[in-house]
């Protein structure tokens, strides 16, 4: 029962993300209609601030009773919402590139890569 009750959460969380990014991309693109869309820059974001804390860290974190994993935890999560949330409001180029690599993840470094390369002059 846990694992369907884990999946159902993570399934959730990963629907309100991804809502979230579309519902801020369209507030961004009604007062902005020249600039490109950004859901993907949105989500990724989104995955650190707030849900990110939650849903990105568990895997990486192992015995929560070391002090050293509590720590961990901490900074990761204080730095990559700090990030995401740079990205959210500000569209940074090093927010873009720290919730890239806090990402840990081999398939969307290779998206960000081609993603980055197209839209990198529409960071600040």
């Amino acid at each position: 029962m846990n694992g369907i009750l884990g999946s159902i959460l993570a399934f959730v969380i990963l629907a309100l993300i991804v809502y979230g990014a579309a519902f801020i991309d369209e507030r961004w693109r009604a007062k902005n209609p020249k600039d490109k869309p950004f859901k993907w820059g949105y989500f990724q974001a989104l995955c650190f601030f707030p849900f990110g804390l939650f849903y990105l860290l568990p895997p990486f974190v192992g015995d929560m009773t070391d002090w050293m994993n509590w720590a961990f935890f901490a900074v990761y999560g204080v730095v990559g919402s700090f990030a995401g949330f740079s990205l959210l409001t500000k569209k940074k180029k090093w927010a873009w590139l720290l919730v890239v690599i806090l990402q840990m993840n081999l398939i969307t470094w290779a998206i960000n890569y081609f993603y980055g390369q197209k839209r990198w002059k529409e960071f600040r």
